[in-house]
């Protein structure tokens, strides 16, 4: 009997304990939900950036870079044309999640326009893939149409996704 006893005078104690430590080994996986809540942060910072300038920047980033801080996430650029990104990129267990901060356009002066929403860099696309790639005119317009965006000159943008993101 008192060994008996000894063993289940302990079971209340060790009970709490396991539990307590399997609650701190929860999951920590990236849910879609934080991928689009992390996306809505970026195209927040970005069109902020936009407004404020290269001196508003940090402000305007900082509760995007609080968010993401625990992914330890590294910049990249994809390759694409005539919209590239630039992404915030990380690894769960082998799969690979990332994040767009900025969607590049392909302008002819400057080189590029920047573009915060994949709603503006498909709008830009849609007008870049209007007309003959090799027509100077559409190239003119499709420029144009990202210039006024960047200015808040427009405001309808196409919905869907851009080719490359």
């Amino acid at each position: 009997m008192p060994i008996r006893q000894t063993i289940v005078a302990r079971i209340p104690l060790t009970l709490p304990l396991v539990v307590l430590i399997g609650g701190c080994t929860a999951n920590t996986r990236t849910s879609e939900n934080e991928i689009a809540t992390l996306t809505a942060k970026a195209e927040r910072a970005c069109l902020c950036e936009r407004r404020d300038g290269p001196k508003g920047k940090p402000a305007c980033w900082a509760s995007f870079e609080k968010a993401i801080a625990s992914k330890k996430a590294t910049e990249s650029e994809s390759l694409c044309h005539p919209t590239w990104t630039t992404d915030r990129i990380w690894s769960e267990e082998g799969e690979g999640k990332s994040v767009t901060t900025y969607y590049h356009a392909a302008v002819s002066h400057p080189p590029e326009v920047i573009l915060c929403t994949p709603g503006e860099a498909k709008t830009f696309e849609d007008a870049l893939t209007a007309g003959s790639p090799d027509d100077p005119e559409t190239s003119r317009r499709a420029d144009k149409i990202a210039r006024d965006i960047v200015t808040g000159q427009s405001t309808a943008t196409a919905s869907g996704r851009p080719m490359c993101s």
